[in-house]
């Protein structure tokens, strides 16, 4: 039977495709593939909880299975929206700014006793992988996707904000554990805390072009990676 663990991921996941879903109902010209895309991620975290649901994996294995899921979730967006990394040499105060924002997010997450994720290896280059894979897929899907779907009906304000209450939810699957560790006053105060970053995340993605609004997560994922990279090499 599923465990009161699992019961409160799949209880946050069903709340955060129900949002989703009424967020795509509105998207009426938006082309079967963010459809697709949705479907896809929703079904691969699924797979991942019911798994360790059913079957006594080790915690090793376990990891090596949602790192898979999640590069493979990275390189079906890329491919669908031909998305490439594009950091503009002229706009190097952008990206400092992005560096300091994850050192601090870092720092600022681990004083908030955000929980790491299992590691498989704890070797430096595993980490830095590690870092970078989970900047790429979450700014592709929540600044990226998110982003760009909810702004094409939304006004882009709101669409932050809709991205940021996105996304911290889905970093709280684990809500009662936290809980009951940690008291509610620092679940909202983490939960606000990942909403704010969500919606940092979104300024940092939108970029100017000929006059022109452009969503563009590259920044977003330098300053994102640096955070991950800093929560989990503080001891």
């Amino acid at each position: 039977l599923l465990n009161i663990n699992k019961i409160s991921e799949l209880l946050v996941l069903m709340i955060a495709s129900t949002i989703l879903s009424i967020i795509l109902f509105r998207y009426e010209k938006g082309p079967a593939k963010y459809i697709l895309m949705v479907n896809l991620i929703i079904g691969a975290f699924l797979i991942i909880i019911l798994a360790s649901a059913f079957l006594d994996f080790r915690i090793e294995l376990l990891d090596l299975i949602n790192r898979g899921a999640l590069l493979l979730i990275a390189i079906a967006i890329i491919v669908l929206f031909k998305f490439k990394i594009n950091l503009g040499l002229r706009s190097w105060k952008k990206v400092l700014f992005a560096i300091i924002l994850g050192i601090i997010s870092g720092f600022w997450f681990f004083f908030l006793k955000e929980p790491k994720a299992p590691l498989l290896f704890s070797n430096l280059s595993y980490i830095l992988f590690f870092s970078l894979l989970i900047a790429i897929n979450e700014e592709l899907i929540f600044r990226y996707l998110m982003l760009k779907v909810s702004s094409s009906v939304y006004s882009l304000n709101s669409s932050f904000i809709i991205q940021g209450l996105f996304f911290g939810l889905l970093h709280l699957i684990n809500f009662n554990i936290f809980l009951k560790q940690f008291g509610p006053v620092m679940l909202l105060s983490l939960f606000i805390s990942l909403v704010i970053f969500g919606i940092l995340m979104g300024l940092l993605s939108i970029e100017k072009v000929k006059g022109k609004e452009k969503i563009n997560p590259s920044y977003a994922i330098v300053c994102h990676a640096i955070a991950v990279l800093v929560l989990n090499l503080i001891p």
